[in-house]
């Protein structure tokens, strides 16, 4: 059985590189949606006005992440296993 990883090797390199850049973009989406939904409403609230502010700098907005969700680093990780998985299954 051939291996998935190496079909995906065989593709060209800007091609790997923006399935990588995708892939990267639903892992942090994922983890994010993770984080909202384990806050409280009231910091909830406060995350999506940041989080809607296209004026605010992304390293803010992950410091407030990492503030008052000390997990996101983890739900990170568990989204990018999960996506591995489902990858795998298909």
């Amino acid at each position: 059985m051939t291996d998935p990883l190496d079909l995906f090797n065989l593709l060209p390199e800007e091609d790997r590189d923006k399935i990588s850049a995708d892939a990267q973009h639903i892992i942090l989406l994922r983890a994010i949606k993770r984080a909202h939904d384990a806050m409280s409403p009231k910091v909830a609230e406060r995350f999506l006005k940041l989080f809607h502010d296209v004026n605010l700098d992304d390293q803010i907005k992950l410091a407030f992440l990492e503030e008052y969700m000390p997990d996101f680093p983890k739900f990170i990780l568990q989204e990018a296993e999960n996506l591995r998985k489902e990858l795998s299954r298909g």
